[in-house]
């Protein structure tokens, strides 16, 4: 009888705790994740790169463009990719900004990295961060 009172009143405990919290966003992202979201940021970078090369396109970027950027400078912050200089374009992101990219990174565990499904990653992440800029 003891016991069901003890394990009772831990069970109401840890309930409201979890009620009382506000909602935050999550930032974390296993370290599987990161990995594959290198892999496949570094990637689609290199392939946009060389395709306006190839077609002598304008160096204005694409909202694909600024998406993967931004993915690949939260990749430095998070120590998962080296720069030894961090690019310009890597100004400090707002929370809103993280939380998109964090997202991004955590959709790209459950797509084939070598197929062209990862790609509905991209625009859940893309309108994320439209959001946040207006």
């Amino acid at each position: 009888m003891k016991y069901k009172a003890i394990i009772s009143l831990v069970i109401i405990f840890l309930l409201s705790a979890c009620t009382g919290n506000p909602k935050q966003a999550s930032y974390s992202v296993d370290h599987y994740d990161l990995a594959r979201s290198a892999v496949y940021t570094q990637r689609e970078l290199i392939n946009t790169q060389l395709a306006q090369s190839a077609n002598g396109a304008s160096e204005q970027r694409s909202p694909r463009q600024t998406m993967l950027l931004l993915s690949y400078c939260d990749l430095i912050d998070r120590r998962t990719i080296y720069a030894s200089n961090l690019p310009g374009y890597c100004a400090q992101q707002d929370m809103q900004t993280r939380h998109c990219t964090s997202a991004f990174h955590r959709c790209l565990k459950s797509c084939e990295l070598r197929s062209s499904d990862c790609v509905r990653c991209e625009q859940p992440a893309i309108d994320c961060i439209n959001l946040s800029e207006h």
